[in-house]
């Protein structure tokens, strides 16, 4: 599983899910690809997940997104 982690303390510019722009996408579907090929067939299938942190009046809000991104469309779900 590659986890790209975004963290933002206000939301006025946006959430932190909407600043995996596709210039990030590519980079993080190209390097996921390279480790899995290099190390990660043993564990299965390639898997791209995103975690979101926002700062919220009593804390942090966590947020995971599983199956984020998809593999060979740089989409987000």
């Amino acid at each position: 599983v590659v986890i790209e982690v975004r963290f933002r303390s206000a939301t006025d510019r946006g959430r932190p899910e909407e600043t995996v722009h596709r210039r990030k996408r590519t980079q993080l579907c190209r390097a996921g690809r390279a480790w899995w090929l290099r190390e990660g067939r043993r564990y299965g299938a390639l898997r791209f997940d995103l975690v979101t942190l926002e700062m919220v009046p009593r804390g942090l809000r966590l947020r995971h997104f599983p199956h984020f991104l998809i593999p060979g469309r740089e989409g987000l779900r």
